[in-house]
């Protein structure tokens, strides 16, 4: 289907402190001490306070010792290795098959995010392939594991996927366009760039994640959330992986504030 739900990742204890981390590089913005190490920050990324919220930032993981701590999570790591593996089989480049191919790949981090999203005011995620925003690095080797810091629903926003749409590819390979780079496009916008095929599989499913539980996504596989409607917050840190290999497939900074990559560098 191009994704798997409701793994249990992170401890009561381990989901507050990293829910308590987040909620301080929100609150705190640009006066947080370590402001200077992020790659982005949004206290809204609609630029809508009031409405329509979404609080998103990547690199908060240099920031806060429980973003730190869960960024270099064992267990997501040997899920993540196992899953890529799989992938790599999948898609025909992982050489040996059945019993005999890796059970699992070195993998490495590509960046952190989070996705904050207010009681009453929370904004929705439009619908989107990660791959689309990642097309800098090659090859199509990267997963998301998406862990939920609140119980997810469909009332507050929670992640949905659309199974099987990580075989939904342009010009070769590629993932779909980018509609907005703030993922604030609509329903119908995203539909219409869709082929008839796809837009007749097109039944996204939610992923209902428990507090502490994570998912883990194939950067092709699209997926998106609603609106917050409820009393209380949804808050989700994201961890996006790719396999040990993945090369820049152009020269410069892939992130700002990173050291500037030549293409095919590792």
């Amino acid at each position: 289907d191009g994704f798997v739900s409701n793994v249990p990742l992170l401890t009561e204890e381990e989901t507050a402190r990293v829910a308590a981390a987040i909620d301080r590089v929100t609150a705190l913005g640009e006066g947080h001490p370590g402001f200077a190490f992020l790659h982005e920050f949004h206290r809204s990324q609609r630029g809508n306070e009031a409405e329509d919220v979404v609080s998103h930032a990547l690199g908060h993981w240099r920031l806060e010792e429980a973003l730190w701590e869960l960024v270099y999570n064992q267990k997501m790591a040997l899920v993540a290795g196992e899953l890529l593996a799989a992938m790599k089989a999948d898609s025909g480049q992982g050489g040996e098959q059945g019993p005999e191919r890796a059970r699992r790949v070195p993998v490495r981090l590509w960046h952190d995010q989070f996705f904050s999203k207010p009681a009453g005011v929370g904004g929705g995620v439009s619908w989107h392939q990660d791959m689309s925003y990642w097309t800098r690095t090659a090859p199509v080797a990267h997963l998301t594991c998406h862990v939920a810091l609140d119980a997810q629903t469909e009332q507050n926003g929670g992640l949905q996927f659309v199974p099987g749409s990580h075989r939904w590819t342009r010009d070769g390979g590629a993932p779909m366009p980018m509609l907005d780079a703030d993922f604030a496009s609509d329903e119908a916008s995203f539909l219409a760039s869709l082929r008839p095929e796809e837009r007749e599989a097109f039944r996204p499913v939610p992923s209902r994640l428990k507090r502490g539980e994570a998912s883990f996504h194939h950067a092709l596989t699209v997926h998106g959330s609603g609106a917050n409607k409820s009393a209380g917050p949804r808050r989700a840190a994201v961890v996006n992986i790719c396999a040990d290999g993945t090369a820049a497939t152009v020269a410069g900074c892939l992130l700002p504030g990173t050291p500037p990559l030549k293409a095919g560098d590792a």
